[in-house]
């Protein structure tokens, strides 16, 4: 509970001031869990020995799934301040189930599409890990197996074994089929491939590296400079690329992290500042959670509703708008919140990280909301004038006569 426990109990905080006089919360701790067996153990649990009559959280998807499938047999109120995962979107296997992530990972897969698309880049490679990056490679895989129009191919890479030279050799494979390439990789080995394209000669304009941000690090200089040798290099090598992150701050959000930071070295013994680690929009969901379920629990109570019934519970949930400390959000009608997603660019002059386009996946909309920083002063071609592999120009003086 170190990093979500001070919003959690902002949020329980929120909601039993606002309905005192008409709610009476209670509130029993989970368990901190590894994995899906033992979600599910721990709801079972929760469910059988302290007869709760809704569940938030937790937060990983994989894990969601898991205790998925026995709240529906309870048809119990279920929100999960995560939820990224497409399985999850099934509203006959999760029918109670409202996702709060502040990362859609199909929202980000149609945007970098919206994006190639724009730019008519038809050929691109994709470069993921077994990281953060897993369910977003998932997303898109799925994607694009489902559509003709492209031409890609994908490599797995590992942060654990990968030495410089595995990164160089993948690379220089890669630039033979494009110019485009998608990351789906955490900061450090986000950090090492940009090096190495950069030592290559890939960030002079090119080459543009489209790059889906975790929550392993803010977008801030930190991003790029880790205040080593390599400073100077990585922050020629970040401007060849497109970054895309669900942060967009709003103006409540800096107040929210502040008491975060302070309630959660104060009651947690988890030190935000110290350990170098943000406060990030999964943090804000699980605060931005409660306070919707408690709004809505009211609401059902006054009317007479049953709290308990997560069917019925689920459809006053959706198809509305609530006020957020990261912004108004919607829940979609499957249950989803529809988030935007943002698109920044380094600046060369200043190394800051700028925003330059945003993506609404409910309106299948991309707008760019300022000039993006082009390395070789326009994007990309699809194609190189002369080819991947330069097979498209003949050197003056080389074409002689085959006997």
């Amino acid at each position: 509970m170190g990093r979500s426990g001070a919003a959690v109990d902002m949020g329980l905080e929120y909601i039993r001031k606002k309905y005192n006089d008409t709610l009476d919360i209670k509130f029993t701790p989970g368990y901190a869990v590894s994995g899906p067996t033992e979600a599910g153990a721990a709801a079972a649990e929760l469910y059988y020995k302290h007869n709760v009559d809704a569940f938030i959280g937790p937060g990983s998807s994989t894990s969601v799934e898991a205790m998925g499938h026995l709240v529906t047999q309870w048809n119990l109120p279920f929100i999960t301040p995560a939820g990224g995962s497409g399985t999850l979107a099934d509203k006959i296997l999760y029918p109670t189930l409202t996702r709060m992530s502040p990362i859609s990972v199909e929202s980000y897969s149609y945007f970098i599409l919206k994006m190639i698309d724009k730019y008519s880049w038809n050929h691109f490679v994709i470069f993921h890990s077994g990281s953060v990056s897993r369910l977003h490679w998932y997303s898109m895989d799925d994607i694009l197996k489902a559509n003709n129009d492209y031409s890609w191919s994908h490599y797995e890479i590992d942060q654990e074994t990968f030495t410089t030279a595995d990164y160089e050799r993948i690379l220089i494979d890669a630039s033979k089929y494009a110019r485009v390439f998608i990351l789906y990789t955490n900061a450090p080995e986000t950090r090492e491939i940009l090096l190495v394209a950069h030592r290559l000669g890939y960030s002079k304009g090119e080459y543009v590296m489209l790059v889906t941000k975790g929550l392993d690090r803010s977008i801030d200089e930190s991003y790029w400079r880790y205040g080593d040798d390599n400073d100077e290099a990585a922050k020629n090598a970040y401007q060849s690329c497109l970054f895309f992150t669900g942060e967009a701050v709003s103006s409540a959000f800096a107040a929210f992290e502040q008491e975060v930071k302070e309630r959660a070295l104060r009651d947690y013994g988890f030190d935000y500042v110290g350990t170098n680690t943000s406060v990030h929009f999964l943090t804000a969901s699980y605060y931005d959670s409660f306070v919707m379920f408690g709004q809505v629990l009211n609401e059902t109570v006054a009317e007479g509703g049953d709290p308990r019934d997560g069917r019925a519970f689920a459809e006053r949930l959706w198809n509305r708008t609530y006020p957020g400390v990261t912004g108004a959000y919607t829940i979609n009608s499957e249950g989803a919140r529809d988030s935007e997603v943002y698109m920044h660019d380094l600046d060369p002059a200043t190394g800051a990280f700028k925003l330059v386009g945003r993506y609404i996946r409910a309106k299948d909309s991309l707008i760019i909301v300022d000039e993006i920083h082009w390395p070789g002063g326009g994007p990309p071609l699809d194609i190189p004038k002369c080819g991947f592999r330069n097979d498209r120009c003949l050197s003056s003086g080389k074409l002689g006569t085959v006997r």
